[in-house]
């Protein structure tokens, strides 16, 4: 590449204008790809997609909001960890153990009647890290008639 360059320039009679000219072109070459990569960077694969590492993190894809209603005994909690975990539920009828697949899970939880404050803690099986969310839920058999 250089002695592609340096075989232009000696053919060209005024070195410095083209020295200046490749200069301003490399130059509006790269600020145009600086600009590229910050207006793009949302679709540009993160980190753990390229190096195939995943990140561990709690996140409920499927549950009761919190300070929800509800009239059934069962609810579906299910979520994400980003890496295999250990996931804990309680705070309704029953304490629930669940290991991941593939850093998901899902589970019927049961609630007791009444006020429920359901703790959702998993358990990164590397790193021993820990993240919770909570969800106050109240159960009540007669919510339709209230």
């Amino acid at each position: 590449m250089l002695s592609w360059l340096a075989s232009i320039m000696q053919t060209a009679g005024n070195s410095k204008l083209l020295f200046a000219a490749a200069g301003f072109l490399a130059g509006v070459v790269f600020i145009g790809g600086i600009f590229y990569f910050l207006l793009n960077r949302d679709s540009l694969p993160s980190l753990s997609d390229i190096t195939g590492k995943k990140t561990f993190d709690l996140r409920l894809t499927e549950a009761p909001d919190d300070g929800a209603s509800v009239s059934s005994s069962k609810v579906t909690i299910k979520g994400t960890t980003g890496t295999e975990a250990v996931v804990v539920i309680n705070g309704g009828a029953e304490d629930t153990i669940v290991q991941t697949a593939g850093g998901e899970f899902e589970v019927s939880y049961t609630l007791i009647e009444g006020e429920n404050d359901v703790s959702i803690t998993a358990f990164d099986q590397n790193t021993a890290e820990t993240k919770t969310t909570t969800r106050a839920i109240l159960y009540l058999t007669d919510l339709e008639n209230l």
